[in-house]
């Protein structure tokens, strides 16, 4: 399967794990192309914390990865406050051309699971055809790089040919 691993990191958390998930795929056999989303200027935190209590809010990528020719998508984010606008901006110019996708939000605290529903929704309202989804806290990120229970996701979302 060709799968496009598409993520957006602000500390180095959730690229750590979209790092791990790529790198586990490509052992199961897939042939993967990761993407990072870059903004077009880095912000300080305190800008970023404000654009994210606006839901929806968007802030400019550059060169968004065009999810054209691949067979599924693994989007990788971090849980903001109410929106993380970069990846906005990537779904709003190309969410509706995604194929099959399985959804991966890291967070460090609270309300985890709604914005990983809200998001599956919103894919889903833009036609994707969302293969699971997961949220991980940092905590559960501490120690082994890869929790059983993201093994188990991407197994699940991204099954070998034959398996």
């Amino acid at each position: 399967m060709k799968i496009l691993a598409v993520y957006y990191s602000r500390t180095g958390t959730t690229e750590a794990v979209a790092r791990s998930a790529a790198d586990l795929l490509a052992e199961m056999g897939h042939a993967l192309t990761r993407v990072a989303l870059q903004p077009r200027v880095d912000l300080p935190y305190p800008l970023w914390l404000a654009l994210s209590f606006v839901p929806g809010s968007r802030f400019p990528v550059a060169a968004p990865p065009d999810p054209s020719g691949f067979d599924a998508c693994l989007l990788a984010l971090p849980k903001w406050t109410f929106a993380c606008p970069p990846v906005n901006t990537f779904l709003a110019q190309h969410g509706s051309r995604l194929p099959p996708t399985a959804v991966l939000v890291t967070c460090g605290g609270w309300d985890q699971d709604r914005y990983l529903a809200q998001l599956e929704r919103r894919l889903q309202g833009q036609g994707v055809s969302v293969l699971g989804g997961l949220a991980l806290r940092k905590k559960e990120l501490q120690g082994d790089p890869l929790p059983q229970i993201l093994s188990d996701l991407l197994g699940t979302c991204f099954p070998v040919s034959g398996s």
